[in-house]
This record gives structure tokens, sequence and C-alpha cells, in this order.
């Protein structure tokens, strides 16, 4: 049978997949199985479909992608990234292989355990077989079956019911880039267990500028009673492409609050979806992308009130700049069981350049009928009358412009609450849009 354009940018994969097909628990090898073969139904997405007609993915899919071979990488490559003041402890990838040189997990409290993937897999298997990839659907999703047939490792983390974690998390994803195009395909698997605490961060980084592709999928499994709070930070390299999906399952009175904020890549996408599968879930979805020239970002969001009193709050914000692309869409179910239910959702943007473009549909699926349910999206530019009002006032042009910017991105960034993390991305934020005003 000749080549397809759908197998010819893997075919590099074919000697990782044989090996991953064989090895592991046999639970394993029936999913990697059927998530290849799903992958090989569906192919890269295309613009002819609903949910990826505003992302154009021909650049992944033409791409010849080869494996990331192992590199051994010198610590003091971490100093630029503030890795030390972000979280205390920290587990490291790279190009999705854990790198036990470069992570830190001694003295995590009792009953926290963070690790490889790979070889928790090969420990205690059958801990694993009740979470890993039953929350990550993949029958509808190419880049999710693909990385469920591929990942070669991931973070792990289990947290016993009951314990708490005060210190955040960090589990950091470097990519080291080469001569031919790389891609990888990071996992995270975090098991929150009833009554339980836990702050993670995910930061995905480049050490070189080269072309490479991370497709990471992670899972949150958050029991009755338990809060999560979940952070997000794509800084990718400029010439990166990033794909990833999220999804969370949360239990009874339950609390999830994630973070993601899209500040690389030139093309990035990312899924979520969060299921408050159990009677008064709290779920809290924030976000901030900032694109400048040549950037693609596109954000798609599912939260599904399965139970009823469950509340959900949405923000997500934009900032975009020269000729940038950025892409939102918003999607609230209510189940016809899921009375009571309360759910906010907005998307305000602020366009920089009249060569900017956002594309922004929220929606709203109820099958109940004692709700309280809103949705609405902004696109707009920075208010003269505030600008002449900062000129008046003897303020310069530029300083007013970053002012107004500025206070455009407080609402979302003054809701991080460790303050090394939310420093961190005040200066992210700033580097990105301490420049002139587009004309």
């Amino acid at each position: 049978m000749a080549e397809t354009t759908q197998e010819r940018p893997l075919s590099g994969f074919a000697g990782v997949q044989r090996e991953l097909a064989g090895s592991g628990p046999e639970w394993l090898r029936a999913v990697r199985l059927a998530a290849l073969r799903r992958f090989e139904e569906l192919g890269f997405p295309t613009s002819r479909l609903e949910q990826w007609k505003n992302t154009n993915v021909a650049r992944l899919a033409d791409t010849p992608w080869v494996p990331a071979p192992r590199r051994a990488i010198d610590a003091r490559r971490l100093e630029p990234l503030g890795v030390a003041a972000l979280a205390p402890h920290r587990l490291v990838f790279v190009d999705g292989r854990l790198s036990r040189e470069l992570s830190a997990v001694d003295g995590l409290p009792q009953g926290v355990r963070a690790g490889s993937l790979r070889a928790a897999l090969q420990a205690c298997p059958d801990a694993l077989a009740p979470h890993l990839a039953s929350g990550a659907p993949f029958e509808d999703a190419a880049f999710t079956a693909l990385n469920t047939a591929c990942f070669e490792d991931g973070a792990a983390i289990q947290v016993e019911p009951n314990v708490k974690l005060d210190a955040p998390l960090l589990v950091l994803h470097l990519s080291s880039g080469g001569d031919a195009p790389q891609a990888a395909h990071p996992r995270t698997l975090l098991v929150a267990g009833d009554g339980s605490r836990v702050a993670l961060i995910e930061h995905f980084a480049a050490l070189d500028d080269g072309v490479y592709w991370n497709n990471a999928v992670g899972e949150l499994v958050i029991g009755a009673n338990a809060v999560v709070q979940h952070t997000r930070l794509q800084d990718e390299g400029a010439r990166a492409f990033h794909v990833g999906a999220l999804h969370a399952r949360q239990g009874r009175d339950s609390s999830l609050t994630a973070y993601n904020f899209d500040l690389g890549a030139v093309l990035s996408r990312l899924d979520t979806v969060g299921v408050l599968d159990g009677e008064g879930g709290w779920c809290e979805l924030l976000g901030m992308y900032v694109t400048r020239d040549g950037q693609h970002v596109d954000n798609h969001s599912v939260l599904d009130h399965a139970k009823p009193h469950g509340q959900s709050r949405e923000l997500y914000k934009g900032i975009l700049t020269g000729g940038s692309r950025a892409v939102f869409n918003g999607r609230i179910i209510v189940r016809r069981d899921a009375q009571k239910t309360d759910a906010k959702q907005s998307n305000p943007n602020l366009l920089l350049s009249d060569r900017a473009l956002v594309h922004t549909r929220p929606q709203l699926e109820i099958y109940a009928d004692d709700v309280k349910c809103t949705h609405g999206a902004t696109i707009g530019r920075l208010d003269p009358e505030m600008l002449f009002y900062l000129r008046s006032r003897g303020i310069g042009a530029r300083e007013a412009h970053t002012m107004l910017v500025h206070g455009f991105a407080r609402e979302v960034l003054d809701r991080v609450e460790h303050p090394s993390l939310r420093e961190r991305l005040e200066r992210e934020v700033a580097v990105r849009l301490g420049t002139e005003p587009d004309r």
C-alpha cells in the first residue's frame, strides 16, 4: 500500500511504536494498540472538522518527525529558567524522558509519590490501570490517541487521602531541539485522593531554538473533597509546535483551579475537558494567551456538569500583537440531572494591531431546567478615552499604553496564588508587551 500523507510524518516512530506495543502490562499494551489504530483511522485533523476549522496543522502533518535522542543536560542550563524559585520539589523531563539527575523529589511529605510513569508502570502496573488513559478518551481525539500509543515516559503523581502538599510540585518539560525535527509525547497523571490538597505546575520550555513538537496529555483524577491547583505554562521555543490535552474528573465537593498561560510556540493548541462528576463540585479555568507576529494559539475547553449543585467559572484573556492569530472555543454542558448548576464563562480579547485576528465562540448546552448560566466574549482595542486621560495627566504615550495593557492582564495574573510563579509570569508577559503599540 502506498504511503499516505498521514503516515509519512511519523515513519521515524515505527521502532518506538513496536517497542512500546510489546512492553508493559497487558492492559496497557491493549490500550496502546487501540490508540494507534484509532490514530491511523483519524489521521491528522483538517479544517474540514468543525473543531479544527480555524487551526491549520498542515505543517505538523507535512514534517518528517523523528524521536529525540537521549541527551544528558548540564544542571546549569536550568538556571535561566528559575526553577528553584518556582517550587522546592521538581520532576524534570528532557524530550519526554525523566532526568533523575535534574529532578529533586527528596523530602516530599509521607503519602505523596512523584516519579517516572514508566517506572511506576513497571513497579505497580495494576494500581495505575483504573486511572491511566481512562480519563483521556481518544476515540475522537487524534493527538490524544497518538500520545497514548507513543508516550515513553511521564510524570506519575499520587497523593493519598487527606494528605496536604503545602508547597507546589513542578513538572518541567524541556525540549533540547536538534538538527532534525523532533517530536515527544509527554504524559502526566495526577491522582489526588479524597480530602487531599496539591498544587502542580507544568512548565514547557526549550533549551535550544530548534524545530520540535510536543504532543502532551495530562490527566487529573480528583477525589471527593480534594483541592487541586494546576498551572500550565507553555513557553516553548519560537519555532516549536505544541499540542496538548488536559482532562480532569472531579469527585463530590472537590475543587479544581486550572491556570493556563500560552506564551510560546509558533503554533499551539490546548483542549481542556473538566467533568464535574460529583455533587457540589467547583471548577475554575483561568487562562491568558499573549501572542506576537506569526504565532497561532488555539484554546478549546469543555466544562461538563454531570451532577447537581456544581459551580464553574471560566475566564480566558487574550492579548494579540502583530499578525498573530488566536482561537477560543468554550463549551459548557449541563446534564439533565445537574440541577442547581451555576456556570459563568468570559473571553475578553485585546487587539494591539490591525493585523491581529481572534475567532471566539462561547457555547452553552443546557439540558436541566433549574440552572444559572452566562457566557460572553469581547474583542476590542485600547480605549482612546483612557489613553487621552492618562496623556492629559502627563504620562507618556508608551507608558500609558503599557499601563492599560498590563491593567487588562492583571485580572488573571493577580489570581495566581504562589508569589514566585506570579512574579515569573508578570516578567514573561512584560517582556512580550514591552514594545511600542503596533501600527
